[in-house]
């Protein structure tokens, strides 16, 4: 799910999409526990995957009301790491 645009604060040419996903999401490391949301650089956001199991957009809109049904009945994050605000 798109949450918004955000710019570092540092550089403001930098634009950045803020994303949270809406799958079960394990941390690959441990310095990722409790990591709620990501970001992706605008510029690679919108770009196209050009692999050989996948060519097309990185993302796209969904826009079908089944899989929109589903997805909302999903819950965010079951991970225990994620939204844990102990850590």
């Amino acid at each position: 799910m798109v949450l918004g645009l955000s710019q570092n604060m540092e550089q403001r040419d930098q634009v950045f999409v803020v994303l949270r996903p809406l799958y079960f999401c394990t941390p690959r490391h441990e310095s990722e526990q409790g990591v709620s949301f990501f970001v992706s650089e605008f510029s690679m956001f919108i770009d196209t995957v050009n692999k050989p199991e996948y060519r097309g957009p990185r993302f796209f809109l969904i826009q079908d009301q089944n899989i929109i049904n589903q997805l909302e009945k999903c819950f965010l994050y079951s991970h225990k790491y994620l939204d844990d605000q102990t850590f």
